[in-house]
Protein backbone atom coordinates (compact mmCIF):
# COMPACT_ATOMS: atom_id res chain seq x y z
CA UNK A 1 0.00 0.00 0.00
CA UNK A 2 1.27 3.48 -0.81
CA UNK A 3 1.72 6.08 1.92
CA UNK A 4 -0.76 8.38 0.19
CA UNK A 5 -3.47 5.75 0.76
CA UNK A 6 -3.20 6.33 4.52
CA UNK A 7 -5.45 9.35 5.07
CA UNK A 8 -3.86 10.83 8.21
CA UNK A 9 -0.30 9.97 7.17
CA UNK A 10 -0.70 11.68 3.79
CA UNK A 11 -2.32 14.74 5.35
CA UNK A 12 0.45 14.91 7.97
CA UNK A 13 3.22 14.86 5.34
CA UNK A 14 1.67 17.60 3.21
CA UNK A 15 0.71 19.74 6.23
CA UNK A 16 4.20 19.52 7.72
CA UNK A 17 6.01 20.25 4.46
CA UNK A 18 3.72 23.19 3.68
CA UNK A 19 4.52 24.52 7.18
CA UNK A 20 8.26 24.19 6.46
CA UNK A 21 7.88 26.12 3.19
CA UNK A 22 5.65 28.83 4.66
CA UNK A 23 8.05 29.48 7.55
CA UNK A 24 11.27 29.20 5.57
CA UNK A 25 12.49 26.22 7.60
CA UNK A 26 15.36 24.43 5.93
CA UNK A 27 17.16 21.19 6.46
CA UNK A 28 20.23 21.39 8.66
CA UNK A 29 22.29 19.36 6.19
CA UNK A 30 21.20 21.42 3.17
CA UNK A 31 19.80 18.60 1.04
CA UNK A 32 16.12 19.62 1.00
CA UNK A 33 15.54 21.93 -1.95
CA UNK A 34 11.95 21.17 -2.97
CA UNK A 35 9.44 20.26 -0.25
CA UNK A 36 6.63 19.66 -2.75
CA UNK A 37 8.69 17.12 -4.68
CA UNK A 38 9.88 15.43 -1.47
CA UNK A 39 6.29 15.20 -0.16
CA UNK A 40 5.16 13.67 -3.46
CA UNK A 41 8.05 11.16 -3.46
CA UNK A 42 7.36 10.07 0.10
CA UNK A 43 3.59 9.87 -0.46
CA UNK A 44 4.03 7.80 -3.61
CA UNK A 45 6.27 5.30 -1.81
CA UNK A 46 5.37 1.79 -0.71
CA UNK A 47 4.60 1.58 3.02
CA UNK A 48 6.76 -0.91 4.97
CA UNK A 49 5.86 -0.24 8.58
CA UNK A 50 6.05 2.08 11.54
CA UNK A 51 7.64 2.37 14.96
CA UNK A 52 5.79 4.08 17.78
CA UNK A 53 7.87 4.85 20.88
CA UNK A 54 5.77 7.25 22.97
CA UNK A 55 7.99 6.81 26.02
CA UNK A 56 10.81 8.58 24.19
CA UNK A 57 8.47 10.61 21.97
CA UNK A 58 9.83 9.15 18.73
CA UNK A 59 7.78 7.97 15.74
CA UNK A 60 9.09 6.49 12.48
CA UNK A 61 7.51 5.44 9.18
CA UNK A 62 9.47 3.10 6.89
CA UNK A 63 8.89 2.91 3.13
CA UNK A 64 10.41 1.98 -0.22
CA UNK A 65 10.76 4.81 -2.72
CA UNK A 66 8.81 4.10 -5.91
CA UNK A 67 11.45 5.13 -8.44
CA UNK A 68 15.20 5.28 -8.90
CA UNK A 69 17.12 8.09 -7.21
CA UNK A 70 20.62 9.24 -8.03
CA UNK A 71 21.99 8.93 -4.52
CA UNK A 72 20.93 8.52 -0.92
CA UNK A 73 19.23 11.56 0.56
CA UNK A 74 19.29 12.47 4.24
CA UNK A 75 18.33 15.70 5.96
CA UNK A 76 16.73 16.92 9.14
CA UNK A 77 14.68 19.93 10.10
CA UNK A 78 14.86 21.20 13.67
CA UNK A 79 12.15 23.59 14.80
CA UNK A 80 10.56 24.89 17.95
CA UNK A 81 10.11 28.21 19.72
CA UNK A 82 12.46 30.60 21.47
CA UNK A 83 10.75 30.11 24.83
CA UNK A 84 11.90 26.50 25.12
CA UNK A 85 15.17 24.65 24.78
CA UNK A 86 13.24 21.66 23.45
CA UNK A 87 13.08 21.19 19.70
CA UNK A 88 11.09 19.05 17.35
CA UNK A 89 13.12 17.07 14.85
CA UNK A 90 11.96 15.70 11.49
CA UNK A 91 14.43 13.42 9.68
CA UNK A 92 14.04 12.05 6.16
CA UNK A 93 16.46 9.33 5.01
CA UNK A 94 15.78 8.09 1.49
CA UNK A 95 17.72 5.14 0.09
CA UNK A 96 17.91 3.65 -3.36
CA UNK A 97 14.87 1.63 -4.41
CA UNK A 98 16.67 -1.73 -4.07
CA UNK A 99 17.78 -1.14 -0.48
CA UNK A 100 16.23 -3.99 1.49
CA UNK A 101 15.79 -1.89 4.62
CA UNK A 102 13.92 0.87 2.84
CA UNK A 103 13.78 4.56 3.58
CA UNK A 104 12.22 6.29 6.54
CA UNK A 105 11.15 9.51 8.12
CA UNK A 106 11.12 10.11 11.85
CA UNK A 107 9.51 12.66 14.09
CA UNK A 108 10.83 13.33 17.58
CA UNK A 109 8.92 15.80 19.71
CA UNK A 110 8.17 16.72 23.30
CA UNK A 111 4.39 16.56 23.27
CA UNK A 112 2.09 14.56 25.50
CA UNK A 113 -0.02 13.39 22.57
CA UNK A 114 0.83 10.99 19.77
CA UNK A 115 1.24 12.63 16.32
CA UNK A 116 -1.91 12.64 14.15
CA UNK A 117 -0.53 10.26 11.50
CA UNK A 118 -0.41 7.42 14.05
CA UNK A 119 -4.22 7.31 13.90
CA UNK A 120 -3.91 5.26 10.70
CA UNK A 121 -2.22 2.42 12.61
CA UNK A 122 -4.77 1.86 15.37
CA UNK A 123 -6.39 -1.54 14.93
CA UNK A 124 -10.09 -2.45 15.24
CA UNK A 125 -9.75 -2.94 19.00
CA UNK A 126 -8.29 0.55 19.46
CA UNK A 127 -4.78 -0.79 20.02
CA UNK A 128 -1.45 0.32 18.60
CA UNK A 129 1.87 -1.50 18.57
CA UNK A 130 4.46 0.39 20.62
CA UNK A 131 8.12 -0.24 21.32
CA UNK A 132 10.21 0.46 24.39
CA UNK A 133 13.45 -0.72 25.94
CA UNK A 134 11.54 -3.67 27.40
CA UNK A 135 10.14 -4.79 24.05
CA UNK A 136 7.02 -4.42 21.95
CA UNK A 137 3.45 -4.37 23.22
CA UNK A 138 -0.04 -3.49 22.11
CA UNK A 139 -1.38 -0.43 23.93
CA UNK A 140 -4.96 0.83 24.10
CA UNK A 141 -5.22 4.28 22.51
CA UNK A 142 -8.14 6.63 23.08
CA UNK A 143 -9.06 9.57 20.86
CA UNK A 144 -7.76 12.08 23.41
CA UNK A 145 -4.27 10.48 23.29
CA UNK A 146 -3.77 11.35 19.61
CA UNK A 147 -3.29 14.93 18.46
CA UNK A 148 -5.96 15.90 15.94
CA UNK A 149 -5.10 18.12 12.98
CA UNK A 150 -6.49 21.29 14.59
CA UNK A 151 -4.19 20.69 17.55
CA UNK A 152 -1.36 19.90 15.15
CA UNK A 153 -1.89 23.23 13.35
CA UNK A 154 -1.74 25.04 16.72
CA UNK A 155 1.41 23.08 17.59
CA UNK A 156 3.04 24.17 14.33
CA UNK A 157 1.98 27.80 14.86
CA UNK A 158 3.62 27.80 18.33
CA UNK A 159 6.80 26.15 17.02
CA UNK A 160 7.66 27.99 13.81
CA UNK A 161 11.25 28.96 14.62
CA UNK A 162 14.21 27.33 12.90
CA UNK A 163 16.54 25.62 15.36
CA UNK A 164 20.20 25.03 14.54
CA UNK A 165 22.03 21.74 14.55
CA UNK A 166 25.18 21.96 16.61
CA UNK A 167 27.88 19.75 15.21
CA UNK A 168 31.09 18.97 17.03
CA UNK A 169 33.98 17.52 15.11
CA UNK A 170 36.03 14.98 17.03
CA UNK A 171 39.38 13.63 15.94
Amino acid sequence: MKLKEYRSLSRFIYTLFEFFKKNGLTGSLGQISDYDRLADEISDSQFLGYTCSPGIEHYTVRFIISHEIEERFVDLVLFGNNESEKSTCFIADIYEKEDKYGSFFSLSWHEEKIPPFMEDFINEEGMILTESTTGSSMVKVTADMIMDFDEFDRFLTRNCEQKKLKMIEVD
